[in-house]
């Protein structure tokens, strides 16, 4: 174990070495700049703001401790995130082992240290990092017995709704999967459900325990009981006649840059509404603009339902900020033959099929599909898919002990329809989507460092990097005016 812990930890330092080398590492943009400023704010004293918030509030207030106890350095957040990921790949170890054996918790391990996106996004000056970790935290706390765990467990997962909103379609499903387990002694359901209440009570306290805070402070600083203000937004984003491609399509009218997302949906809000609007009433008139283009477009928007939900489990990583595939042009680590989703994908559905008369197993596979439902609800980024993986990772452990056992008890109807099912999953990983292509990612690559150049006052880089930008599109407009 120790060989995978030495050996993960090398792979992310070694892209984070790679990384320093360009101007990604400095020059932060996008949500990293957003981040990296609330989190100023917060180290300097203000604690509570004035507004409710528009993001997810857990990771800025992260880095604000980070700040006020070691300083503003880029570096040290991006080897503290590291030190997350690490933690990760060892308690997916533990649950894997405790579920299906050592040589399960191997190859869990193995695959959490190669996973081409975790070593990615633990250098990442946004949240996925702490995202995943906490989901991580509520596995291994779930799965142990006691009510201290599962208030603990509760805690973990309310905590890491505060970093990704989508992880709230979570807390119904381990809530009702802890009173409707079966225990030891053979209990009718009814009373099965009574003798288990004081699980999922214990739960749910921990979720209200964690959620709280920010409810009540929203509650002070804005007059509403919600974690955020941008639901509508996002929900428009994903779901509006601009959107023809399942990932984040702004819409023509706001500026996609996250400094301005919020004021520019406000201001297009309360001109179209002829009045002033608070934060949840913007929100409420993003959601009413979606839900009428649904109720007047239902082939369309259902039609988009079922290709992000398809998005959801393909391989392809679309992006929103930097791109994996355009980090890969910089950085030999991502380059080395490394685990991605499709093969987790398929290796999960193996673990999930053959371990599938199991509970924890069927509540897992839950897990993962009312997760994707909630982003398919939304849009799907690379980013977002990320912190449900170690569900995904724990089961994909599970399909090398599930097939010897297979196979030492020559249960061949078993491994066919597995093969079957791991075909299938395959074939959906792989499913091609014309919107997305690596060329693409690395044309918007280029012109992002091109401007991340500029901003660091050297324009003999910005000069390469959009000249690189028109060897892949000699046309592309942007490059040609910065260059003339």
């Amino acid at each position: 174990m120790f060989t995978l812990i030495v050996g993960g930890a090398a792979l992310r330092l070694a892209h984070l070495a790679q990384l320093h080398r360009t101007p990604f590492f400095f020059v932060l943009d996008t949500d990293a700049d957003v981040y990296d400023r609330w989190a100023q704010e917060i180290a300097a004293g203000d604690w509570l703001g004035h507004k409710l918030f528009f993001m997810d509030p857990l990771y800025p207030y992260f880095l604000a401790v980070i700040y006020r106890v070691l300083g503003r350095d880029v570096l040290i957040v991006r080897l503290v995130q590291i030190g997350l990921g690490v933690v990760t790949l060892y308690l997916i170890y533990r649950v894997a082992r405790r579920l299906f054996g050592i040589p399960a918790g191997w190859l869990a391990a193995l695959i959490c240290a190669l996973y081409r996106p975790f070593i990615f996004y633990d250098s990442e000056m946004e949240k996925t990092v702490l995202g995943y970790f906490l989901v991580t935290v509520f596995i291994f706390l779930y799965l142990r017995k006691g009510k201290g765990t599962y208030l603990a467990s509760g805690i973990a997962l309310g905590l890491a709704c505060l970093v990704r909103a989508n992880l709230l379609a979570l807390i119904p499903v381990a809530a009702v999967a802890l009173g409707w387990t079966r225990r030891e002694e053979p209990l009718p359901f009814y009373r099965r459900m009574v003798s288990n209440a004081p699980r999922a009570f214990a739960f749910l306290c921990g979720v209200a325990l964690a959620l709280s805070p920010v409810l009540a402070r929203n509650r002070w600083a804005g007059g509403a009981w919600v974690l955020t203000s941008n639901s509508g937004q996002n929900f428009y984003i994903g779901n509006s006649p601009y959107n023809t491609v399942g990932s984040i399509a702004v819409p023509p009218f706001v500026r996609g840059d996250p400094r301005y997302l919020q004021s520019d949906f406000e201001d297009v809000a309360k001109r179209r509404a002829a009045q002033d609007l608070s934060d949840v009433e913007v929100s409420s008139y993003w959601w009413t603009q979606a839900l009428e283009h649904a109720r007047e477009h239902p082939q369309f928007f259902f039609g988009m339902l079922f290709k992000k939900f398809l998005l959801f489990f393909n391989h392809f990583e679309p992006a929103d900020n930097l791109s994996l595939y355009f980090a890969t042009v910089f950085s030999a680590a991502l380059r080395l033959p490394l685990f991605t989703f499709g093969l987790v994908l398929i290796l999960s559905t193996v673990g999930a099929l053959t371990h599938w008369p199991r509970p924890e197993i069927r509540i897992s596979v839950v897990l993962v599909f009312f997760y994707a439902a909630s982003l398919s609800a939304f849009f799907i980024v690379s980013r977002y898919r990320i912190p449900i993986l170690p569900v995904m990772i724990i089961l994909a452990g599970g399909s090398y002990p599930g097939l010897r056992a297979l196979w030492i008890q020559h249960r061949k109807a078993g491994m066919a329809w597995t093969f079957v099912a791991a075909t299938a999953a395959g074939c959906i990983a792989w499913v091609p989507f014309p919107e997305f292509n690596i060329a693409r990612e690395n044309i918007r690559g280029y012109l992002s460092m091109a401007l991340l150049y500029r901003r660091a006052l050297d324009p003999s880089g910005a000069k390469w990097a959009f000249q690189k930008a028109l060897e892949g599109d000699p046309d592309n407009r942007m490059a040609l005016v910065n260059l003339s």
